[in-house]
């Protein structure tokens, strides 16, 4: 379960290690139960404790974005096209360049590889709920969204297919989507 408090967007977030997957095993093994074309409709970041729980205190914060994304294209994992989930997805928002900002916008389409369970996001203000499949991230290779490849992945249909992409264009390296960037 994920406490939402409100995002704030010169708040001080604590950043992820993203280190052990990079991997096809990762991407692509335990926990890996769906693969989709999808869009995101939505997109709201928001953070694991109040900002005042780093003065002093040694907590850490850690942002995300809830996403809602419309299936377009179910590609491994029985989700139907039409259908509507919910994301969790860690949002650092620590970048000079808005990238993150840039990829979580509504309407921005993409590949997107979710690593299960899912979590219940409870937001503190309204006492909303909701069930999302966490945690999907560009920094581990989850999300796959560059101007370049949305030809090709829109024509993706297999599990094969993906893993194949994946391996193809070097997105399982630590630091690859740092080369393919879009300015």
């Amino acid at each position: 379960m994920l406490d939402a408090f409100p995002y704030e967007e010169e708040g001080a977030y604590s950043s992820y290690d993203y280190g052990s997957d990079h991997t096809p095993e990762q991407l692509f093994g335990e926990g890996c139960e769906y693969i989709f074309y999808g869009k995101i409709l939505k997109a709201q970041p928001f953070c694991t404790n109040t900002a005042a729980g780093l003065a002093g205190s040694g907590s850490s914060v850690y942002a995300y974005a809830l996403l809602q994304v419309e299936v377009l294209k179910g590609i491994h994992g029985g989700l139907d096209k039409g259908q509507k989930i919910e994301l969790v997805m860690p949002y650092s928002a620590d970048d000079d360049d808005d990238y993150e900002a840039e990829m979580i916008r509504e309407g921005t389409e993409g590949i997107f590889i979710p690593k299960m369970p899912t979590v219940e996001v409870t937001f503190v203000d309204s006492q909303r709920k909701v069930d999302a499949i966490g945690m999907v991230g560009w920094r581990d290779s989850r999300f796959c969204w560059e101007e370049k490849y949305l030809p090709e992945l829109r024509k993706m249909d297999s599990l094969e297919e993906v893993e194949d992409f994946w391996e193809e264009n070097h997105l399982f390296i630590g630091d690859a989507l740092e080369d393919i960037r879009i300015k």
